[in-house]
């Protein structure tokens, strides 16, 4: 699992019985290690997502997700978010997508996602983003005012939301022009107005199209 913000990049690993998670910064065009995070808690899923913004670093673990902030070039825990919103989950936390002082935390396989913003002294949930369908928030995105959440295989859209005076709504479900593809939003990335879904399915279906890539604009660019 990777994310990169501006010169600094982040890694995990994650086994079921704990995990690492790895910052590097760019230096003089290499890769130096800045820091390492770990958890050795039996059936955590430390690391199984990250994200970075600037000086915010977030590892997701089971039903809770961690916020670093970066001070020079040391890395200090700031929070522990857990949901308050929603129905109980316990697969909260496990995919996770952090820009500017807001964070996105969704499921790998439940639905729901949710909402946690900062406003310059403690992280705090702000909304529940409630799904249609099941497996809603299997992949999450973040850039500004535009956040993508996918679904899991069999699912074929992903949906777009946008901020409007600080709340989040619905704008557009986004599908493939085939209709034979499987599990769009399996995985998704935005950034700017651009959006990338990917489309897959881990089941042999010849009816299912594997390893494509789908790029979406708004109609006006």
């Amino acid at each position: 699992y990777l994310d990169i913000s501006e010169d600094r990049l982040i890694a995990s690993m994650t086994n079921g019985n704990g995990g690492k998670a790895f910052i590097f910064r760019r230096h003089d065009g290499q890769w130096i290690e800045e820091a390492v995070f770990e958890s050795t808690i039996d059936d955590s899923l430390f690391g199984m997502s990250v994200s970075i913004s600037g000086d915010i670093a977030v590892i997701s673990d089971t039903g809770k997700a961690h916020v670093y902030r970066r001070y020079g070039f040391n890395w200090l825990l700031e929070a522990v978010l857990e949901q308050s919103l929603g129905q109980p989950n316990d697969y909260f936390g496990t995919e996770v997508a952090v820009d500017g002082n807001t964070i996105i935390i969704g499921t790998a396989v439940q639905q729901g996602a949710w909402v946690f913003e900062y406003d310059g002294s403690n992280w705090s949930e702000t909304q529940y983003l409630e799904p249609d369908s099941t497996n809603y928030g299997q992949s999450i995105d973040l850039s500004g005012d535009l956040a993508v959440i996918g679904n899991n295989a069999g699912f074929d859209f992903a949906v777009v939301y946008r901020r409007t005076d600080g709340i989040w709504q619905e704008w557009q479900q986004l599908q493939a022009s085939s209709s034979s593809v499987g599990g769009l939003g399996r995985l998704v990335r935005t950034s700017g107005n651009v959006i990338i879904g990917c489309s897959g399915n881990y089941f042999n279906d010849d009816n299912v199209d594997r390893g494509k890539v789908h790029v979406f604009l708004p109609e006006d660019d």
